[in-house]
């Protein structure tokens, strides 16, 4: 499109917004029923970027939102055999957005109620669908600095325990070979999400907390290349 830096920006700030605010409303019951928000809200977020850098007007962008909810799609059974398909679920709501965006500006029509209608994203993707959260302090507060950056190649849900982990390794005369067992205290999501005690993939072990922190406190490494199954 040949945007500006500024253009850029705003697109992006934007499109994380509008996933974020949309992923809090529905949560957590929409990540418990088995959707991955990565790709379900991913594709909002996308659309509003792409109809911001193609610059169509309010009425369109409503049209390329509610375009976007039927692509709104995701699950979360990879958790439980390590299978590759989380891998392109970023890649593919980001296309969905684009193309929603752009089937708007050619006139293409999308449901304006895709959001809070009866068959709505938020009534079907979740028990507990708040409109509200979505305009909550919208304008004053700003959820893309809430946004958390993985200094591993895992699950965000493993990383304090890597943390905690690497730390212990690290005090003098830590010797792994020493370690019978690890109790790790967390969050019932992060039990049922990063739980598995046996991964057989590599996807797997980096959705294993017990894994990553295992490899952490014998390695002191815990990126793809130290994985050994």
């Amino acid at each position: 499109m040949g945007s500006s830096g500024e253009d850029f920006l705003v697109a992006v700030i934007a499109g994380y917004e509008t996933a974020i605010r949309i992923a809090l409303s529905v949560s957590p019951e929409h990540r418990f029923r088995g959707y991955h928000p990565t790709a379900t809200v991913g594709v909002f977020g996308a659309a509003i970027a792409a109809s911001l850098l193609l610059k169509i007007d309010v009425h369109q962008t409503v049209h390329a939102m509610g375009l976007a909810g039927s692509h709104a799609a995701g699950l979360f059974q990879f958790q439980y055999d390590g299978s590759m398909v989380k891998r392109i679920h970023p890649g593919r709501s980001a296309q969905s957005g684009v193309l929603s965006a752009l089937f708007a500006s050619k006139g293409l029509t999308g449901p304006p109620q895709i959001l809070e209608g009866t068959y709505g994203f938020g009534r079907v993707m979740s028990d507990r669908f708040s409109m509200e959260t979505i305009t909550q302090e919208l304008g004053s507060y700003w959820h893309i600095m809430d946004v958390g950056i993985k200094p591993y190649s895992a699950c965000r849900f493993c990383h304090a325990s890597i943390d905690g982990a690497l730390e212990i390794r690290s005090q003098p005369g830590f010797n792994p070979a020493a370690v019978e067992s690890v109790e790790i205290l967390g969050s019932q999501q992060l039990y049922s999400q990063t739980g598995n005690q046996k991964p057989e993939t590599l996807t797997g072990a980096q959705f294993s907390t017990p894994f990553e922190v295992a490899l952490a406190l014998y390695t002191g490494n815990v990126m793809p290349v130290d994985v050994k199954i």
